[in-house]
């Protein structure tokens, strides 16, 4: 189910034109699963399933980015992803 979430928030997206990548992190725990870029903006969704919780690093990961000003959020939708990067879409 939450690959299916993330496959049709990322095929949406893209059709959105945002251009998204998977993110992995040899060596570092935490890493949050998508990386979306549009405009010279650029958010990071973690995508679980309903019901699904983050780790301790994915919470130490996102508190980080939020340090940093960088916006991301947990998705356990696809319509929750798309509502999180239509409030950052630089062309709306």
């Amino acid at each position: 189910m939450e690959r299916d979430i993330e496959r049709t928030a990322c095929k949406r997206a893209e059709d959105q034109g945002w251009y998204q990548k998977k993110i992995t992190s040899p060596g570092r725990r935490g890493t949050l699963d998508r990386i979306f870029h549009k405009g010279g903006v650029t958010v990071y969704i973690e995508v679980k399933q309903p019901g699904g919780a983050l780790s301790p690093h994915q919470h130490q990961e996102m508190r980080l980015l939020d340090e940093h000003g960088i916006p991301n959020a947990v998705a356990y939708t696809t319509n929750e992803a798309l509502t999180f990067l239509g409030k950052h879409d630089p062309e709306l």
